[in-house]
């Protein structure tokens, strides 16, 4: 954004406003879910989403197969586009989002601007700076509050987590000690991948399906698709970085 004049960071904002609203209607269209079960909103470069009145495991299985969505939603956007004709050249890096997956009551606030109720208080802030450490998920950017690890053992869902990291950074006092997990493979990933773009057309979706099957840790099927792009992209380092 900091390259960019002002007409053109707004107009890169109002498509990653446009990305994940669509995919957030098309992801509560597909799982059946209501507009009171999933609240979101864009500010700026943030989009901030709430599951609200699950039963069980379910609004975190949930919240981790949005996650996932969003982010395949994202690698096709215009943006997206764009931004793998640059990173081609190599002197660009590819950009993915971060994610920050975070649990607790959620408070309903008025909002004087629209006259809503709108989700408030420090499960925003909780959910930013679990985002902010997303980093530590080096191939997913997805990062998790301890209890929805926790849920997702419990139920069985085929996901794979990393060691723990402390949650850390502005607000967060030095003794509070909640543990987040990376988020590393989630079987699944290849499936909802497969929804968004059920077959690559391009050099960049061909890409896109092979770190979707990395996501979900079928390495085995990765590694010939990483080749293929190399075949025709042989100086795309985040191709041979992800075969590595």
């Amino acid at each position: 954004g900091f390259t960019q004049n002002l007409e053109k960071h707004n107009e890169m904002l109002r498509d990653f406003h446009k990305t994940c609203h669509e995919a957030i209607e098309e992801f509560k269209e597909k799982r059946g879910l209501k507009a009171d079960r999933l609240m979101a909103s864009c500010r700026g470069d943030e989009c901030c989403t709430f599951l609200i009145g699950g039963k069980g495991d379910e609004d975190e299985v949930l919240a981790l197969e949005l996650a996932i969505y969003l982010k395949e939603k994202w690698k096709v956007s215009d943006f997206c586009k764009k931004n793998w004709q640059a990173s081609a050249t190599g002197l660009i890096p590819q950009v993915d989002l971060r994610i920050g997956i975070g649990t607790g009551e959620v408070a309903l606030d008025n909002d004087v601007w629209t006259g809503a109720n709108t989700p408030e208080g420090i499960a925003i802030s909780e959910a930013k700076r679990i985002e902010g450490l997303a980093d530590e998920a080096k191939e997913t950017l997805i990062v998790v509050k301890w209890d929805i690890k926790e849920t997702c053992l419990k139920a069985k869902v085929p996901v794979k987590f990393g060691e723990a990291v402390r949650l850390k950074g502005k607000g967060i006092p030095a003794f509070h000690d909640i543990p987040l997990y990376p988020v590393l493979t989630y079987e699944r990933w290849k499936d909802i991948q497969a929804e968004v773009t059920p077959a690559p057309k391009t050099v960049d979706e061909l890409f896109a399906r092979a770190t979707a099957l990395s996501r979900s840790g079928d390495f085995a099927s990765a590694i010939p698709l990483f080749t293929d792009v190399l075949k025709t992209r042989k100086n795309m380092p985040d191709a041979w970085e992800w075969r590595g």
